[in-house]
């Protein structure tokens, strides 16, 4: 009888209907809150007190109790100015402007809706699932319109690199976050996105619309420089080849071989990538056999040991009939002087090794600090922050 209750219940049990999980609230939706939050469909209900206390534009607007929020138009609202005056009673709806947008769109809702609720979350601590570079932006763009940097930076720069674990975000979009980085004013992420926009070629990409114009001076600046840093690092490395003997013309020849292909274009733009690719190989190779020619090293070995075999064959006749002394001696000054000059694989090899060393040592200030992302991040920024 145990037995039969036990199956009857375990029967009732898998007959019974499964309560339905309860999806995940989209953040932040409070039955408390005094302060209505209106991004397109999107209805956000906080709490003034919070938002007074971290924020100096809701604190300067202590009496609205409802917002609604849209994406900043650049043909009614200046950038450079702090959003209009207030022209309505406090008891009805107050916009607030969302930069970088260039016109009113869904997209820019979609966009203005997602930022805003990033930069809700983090007043109230909430994390964050994802926070590409762009949105990055927008929500520090946001940290500024409600002039709460100071309190919101730091949690804000934290939830970026949380959020961004495992990936590049400086190389995916480098000009949106130099854009963060002047609305936060924080030196280590502006520096940091500047090396990695002046390493792909600074204004040159179609990106460059995101960049200040205060930053645009300095970007075309270094620019500039580090461009003509790789010439001269070129330079030097190729000054490094020698023609003092045939193991040094050799080993030169070896050497530009490898990358003589690349020296046009590399004075041309010195800052593409496929100049960045084989200068880096070069400074990373740790094995000067790879620049070599195997079949004319083998040549090479050939006319060393005939040099050789023909020297021992010439002290065979010294002093015998077969050859007059005057012969002799001629013969024998032109083998001496190719056994002095002589060039076997172990030389050129250990040529190549010399003329590697050197030139690793003159491209070393392009690899100060290099990430490996494909361009040079040996760029030091030394002016002052346009803030």
């Amino acid at each position: 009888m145990a037995g039969e209750k036990r199956n009857a219940d375990a029967s009732a049990d898998s007959t019974a209907p499964k309560k339905k999980s309860k999806p995940i609230d989209n953040f932040p939706k409070f039955h408390d809150g005094d302060v209505t939050i209106i991004i397109g469909d999107l209805e956000l209900k906080l709490h003034s007190k919070l938002l007074i206390a971290k924020c100096n534009y809701f604190a300067e607007r202590a009496e609205y109790k409802r917002f609604t929020i849209r994406p900043y138009d650049p043909n009614e609202h200046d950038e450079n100015t702090d959003c209009p005056p207030l022209t309505v009673a406090p008891d009805s709806v107050y916009q607030i402007f969302l930069g970088m947008a260039s016109k009113i769109d869904d997209g820019y809702i979609k966009r203005s809706r997602a930022a805003n609720e990033a930069f809700f979350r983090l007043l109230y601590n909430r994390p964050l699932s994802s926070l590409t570079p762009a949105e990055f932006r927008d929500v520090a763009i946001l940290t500024s319109d409600y002039d709460c940097v100071q309190r919101v930076k730091d949690a804000l720069i934290i939830a970026f690199f949380k959020a961004n674990l495992g990936s590049t975000p400086f190389v995916d979009n480098p000009w949106a976050i130099l854009y963060a980085a002047d609305q936060l004013k924080d030196e280590a992420l502006y520096h940091e996105a500047m090396v990695h926009i002046i390493g792909r070629g600074g204004l040159r990409s179609k990106n460059n619309e995101f960049v200040q114009p205060w930053s645009a001076v300095e970007i075309i600046k270094q620019t500039n420089e580090l461009e003509e840093k790789v010439r001269d690092c070129w330079a030097a490395a190729m000054g490094c080849c020698k023609d003092d003997d045939v193991a040094s013309v050799v080993a030169a020849a070896a050497m530009r071989s490898y990358i003589g292909s690349y020296v046009p274009r590399a004075m041309a733009d010195p800052l593409q990538q496929d100049v960045y690719d084989v200068l880096r190989s070069l400074h990373n190779m740790e094995d000067a056999e790879k620049l070599s020619d195997a079949d004319l090293l083998t040549e090479l070995d050939h006319l060393d040991d005939g040099l050789i075999a023909g020297g021992l064959a010439l002290d065979r006749l010294k002093g015998s009939s077969l050859i007059d002394e005057d012969t002799y001696n001629s013969l024998d000054v032109r083998v001496s002087t190719g056994l002095g000059r002589r060039a076997n694989s172990e030389k050129v090899l250990g040529e190549l090794e010399r003329l590697l060393a050197s030139i690793k040592t003159a491209l070393n200030p392009l690899f100060v600090g290099d990430r490996n992302v494909g361009y040079f991040t040996c760029v030091q920024i030394k002016s002052p922050n346009p803030w």
